[in-house]
């Protein structure tokens, strides 16, 4: 190839520096990069144009007795070099497309594409999730493009199912799901209950299960479809099985891709009384805790009765908790809430219109267990 050959470079470069330039475009195999580098080449007569142009500048410099500027020996220079490379580009390009009517269209060199990225996908809390491969945003209309385009779709459903999983690792970190309880579902729940029942016992524990299942669908269907009570009680005593089917629900919701928050009524009262015990930006605080439980789409309240009220001192905290489930009922968003009282206990405790918000036939829903296992220390 001899691109660079031509008494004008050799009186600008020097003999040596031509030859050179011509050895190493003689020997030079492309790789990867180069080709990447050759697709992306604008057409030849573009730089045939630029080395004229260049060439003309430096003879009329010389007509002029004036030695030729030196980046413009540069420029042409790099002119020559890029047009060596769009003429490869061309050479290949024609060989290829000599393979067959496949190819006729073909200009990828066997890359099979151009303008090679990654792909970037934003999950549903606005995080940014990059592929690990790289695809091509042009794909070539040969048989190589078809190979390329099937990696892009593959690269593509890479990185949604990326994103889908960073998505749902921040769900289940924000729901604050016990260790004991992750990975439980409505379906392992149950088989671990008929599991630890005697066979004796085993067809009254199914129609427990049944029964819950039941309430369960029938305030799910009423929190997909926005009416209906949408607040789930599961009544029943410690270590009956009701706060393992609240978190085998909570992350049935997760797995829609639908935000949660879990909360033992101990560690929300704490938290309460926490915001009460400094003596700065109290309201504030409490505020914050109020707004956020009662906007998240999916509350679980566990263990309510089991945080202790100071009935003297602390009577405030009742209104607080109605108020989180007058809001959430405004908005229409379910609520799952497990305790160990009976109505009467919790009448008592919090009072006529907290009770009314939990076990009000037209608000909610109850689900009573009895005798199921503990599974809080399943294998």
């Amino acid at each position: 190839m001899k691109a660079f050959s031509g008494s004008l470079l050799e009186q600008v470069l020097g003999h040596d520096r031509v030859a050179e330039l011509e050895s190493l475009a003689a020997t030079h195999e492309p790789d990867e990069g180069d080709l990447e580098r050759l697709i992306l080449a604008l057409p030849t007569t573009v730089y045939e144009t630029r080395v004229r142009i260049l060439t003309e500048k430096i003879e009329q410099s010389r007509a002029r007795g004036c030695e030729p500027d030196g980046q413009l020996a540069k420029d042409l220079a790099l002119a020559h070099y890029d047009l060596s490379n769009a003429r490869l580009r061309d050479t290949m390009t024609a060989s290829r497309q000599a393979l067959g009517s496949n190819y006729e269209a073909c200009w990828c060199l066997g890359q099979g594409g151009r303008h090679p990225v990654r792909v970037a996908l934003l999950d549903p809390d606005g995080a940014l999730v990059c592929s690990t491969a790289t695809t091509y945003r042009e794909i070539c209309p040969c048989p190589d493009g078809d190979a390329a385009n099937l990696v892009k779709l593959e690269v593509v459903n890479e990185a949604e199912a990326a994103a889908v999983a960073s998505w749902q690792q921040r769900l289940t970190g924000n729901a604050n799901i016990p260790v004991d309880y992750q990975g439980l579902t409505v379906e392992s729940w149950e088989q671990a209950q008929l599991d630890c029942s005697t066979d004796e016992d085993r067809e009254r524990v199914a129609r427990i299960i049944a029964m819950v299942k039941q309430a369960a669908q029938v305030w799910w269907k009423n929190a997909r479809d926005g009416k209906g009570p949408r607040v789930l009680m599961l009544v029943g005593d410690y270590g009956s099985g009701k706060t393992g089917f609240a978190y085998a629900l909570v992350q049935a919701w997760l797995a829609r891709n639908r935000p949660a928050i879990c909360t033992t009524c101990f560690n929300l009262f704490e938290d309460l009384r926490a915001s009460y015990r400094q003596s700065e930006g109290v309201g504030r605080r409490e505020w914050t805790i109020v707004q956020k439980l009662s906007m998240t789409p999916l509350l679980l309240l566990d263990d309510l009765g089991a945080e202790g009220i100071n009935e003297k001192n602390e009577s405030w905290i009742i209104p607080t908790l109605t108020a989180i489930l007058d809001a959430r009922q405004e908005r229409g968003l379910p609520t799952i809430v497990t305790t160990n009282l009976a109505r009467d206990q919790m009448e008592y405790l919090y009072g006529e219109r907290l009770c009314h918000r939990l076990w009000s036939s037209g608000v909610a829903i109850q689900a009573k267990f009895g005798g199921l296992a503990d599974l809080r220390n399943r294998p």
